[in-house]
């Protein structure tokens, strides 16, 4: 069963930074200090996010989500930005991002 300190020398699902602090939960990805605040500002409703350092994490939860993270998690939340035909470089994320 990992521990938190395992959990963090990973490296944020969003922009690839080492180290993440933060998780959001629902979509089983870590993130970094920046990408976290996009994503809080995207609302609760949409990412519920969770700190490694600061919060209580039960083990089956902890071993939850290294699991979705070991097995792609994020290849699911971005299936539409992976078109095979357009080969564009990972970009951080910003608040404009989340408009419609």
């Amino acid at each position: 069963m990992p521990n938190v300190l395992e959990t963090i020398n990973k490296e944020c699902h969003d922009c690839g930074q080492h180290g993440p602090h933060w998780c959001s939960i629902n979509h089983g990805v870590f993130l970094c200090d920046e990408c976290c605040s996009i994503h809080l500002s995207l609302g609760r409703h949409i990412s519920q996010i969770k700190s490694f350092k600061q919060s209580y994490w039960p083990p089956t939860q902890l071993n939850l989500i290294n699991e979705l993270s070991l097995h792609g998690a994020n290849l699911i939340w971005e299936y539409s930005l992976r078109d095979p035909q357009n080969r564009l470089p990972r970009k951080k994320p910003t608040a404009r991002d989340a408009l419609p």
